[in-house]
């Protein structure tokens, strides 16, 4: 760790950073890790052959299950089946794998009294990774747009601000030609770069919730995460699940259900004991610091501005 060049010590760091399970899982693909961390194909074998002792690459296994799917369209054009089985492969396998070779060495990261400057779960690395998740955030959502105005029918009446996003579809904005534009280390075909840059945004998106809440954030950071259009995240992360998918998921260490709709997804806490919903409950605070740092706040259009009414955006 020594002889790590300057330079690129941060970078390495934030490699090793992103393959603890506190980030996500010990098994990261190359092309999601690349495209994580904002690395090019020559960049990230630049880091690797810093940590060739410590870290294991293994090829990529087989090809990706686009099966019968045009790889020159989008995912949103695929079959559900397809997009549901490239998720484990484009996080896991694309590009080849990588992961620590022995836990021993992961455990030495994560031991202040052992790594001392390099240990990858301090204040300052927390920080790293949250500014490298936000950049990457902003990035992407301004390489979306939304697009139309179609009716859909609906069973409950919702706010105008949620029927905006509702009745539009989110596409790549004008100046984009393709998902491989806004990728450090894109794919060759159209259906896994748009599909892999899906997952970084809902990635990233995650792993700035799980960051800003921890105690030494930077508030610079944090004035920027208020910027993330989190529309745009909201719809993106509904598209990469079945119309309609109900499924059993924890929201702020609540568990319960989820139904996924175009541009939004409902919620239904399972729990009746009321205790749960106390302000010194764990779940309840963090809601509370949400809230408080304005990642959840007020949403005025101009119609709640002249009715007097007002929206939650989230």
């Amino acid at each position: 760790m020594q002889r790590i060049p300057p330079n690129i010590l941060l970078t390495v760091l934030l490699f090793m950073c992103a393959l603890a399970p506190e980030f996500g899982t010990n098994r990261q693909s190359v092309l999601f890790m690349s495209n994580l961390l904002g690395l090019s194909e020559l960049a990230f074998k630049t880091v690797c052959s810093q940590l060739s002792a410590v870290v294991h690459f293994q090829d990529q296994d087989g090809l990706p299950p686009t099966h019968t799917a045009d790889t020159s369209r989008p995912f949103q054009h695929a079959n559900r089946e397809v997009v549901n089985q490239l998720w484990d492969f484009i996080t896991t396998h694309l590009g080849g794998s990588i992961s620590f070779y022995h836990k021993s060495f992961y455990d030495f990261l994560v031991d202040p009294s052992r790594s001392g400057p390099f240990h990858v779960l301090s204040s300052g690395m927390r920080n790293a990774m949250f500014k490298r998740c936000v950049e990457l955030h902003l990035k992407y959502q301004e390489s979306y747009c939304f697009q139309g105005s179609g009716e859909r029918n609906l069973c409950v009446r919702l706010p105008d601000v949620f029927l905006s996003v509702l009745n539009t579809e989110l596409v790549l904005a004008p100046d984009v030609p393709d998902s491989a534009f806004s990728l450090s280390y894109p794919y060759i075909n159209e259906l896994i770069n748009s599909s892999l840059k899906a997952y970084m945004i809902v990635s990233a998106h995650r792993m700035c919730l799980a960051l800003f809440t921890f105690s030494n954030v930077d508030l610079r950071l944090l004035q920027q995460f208020q910027h993330a259009d989190f529309r745009k995240h909201l719809y993106i992360d509904s598209t990469l699940h079945p119309p309609g998918e109900i499924s059993s998921m924890r929201v702020w260490r609540y568990r319960g259900l989820i139904k996924f709709i175009s541009g939004t997804r409902l919620f239904q806490h399972l729990s009746h004991d009321v205790r749960l919903f106390l302000p010194e409950f764990e779940g309840v605070s963090q809601f509370y610091v949400v809230i408080r740092d304005l990642v959840i706040k007020p949403f005025k259009d101009d119609q709640a501005t002249t009715t007097g009414r007002d929206h939650t955006d989230l």
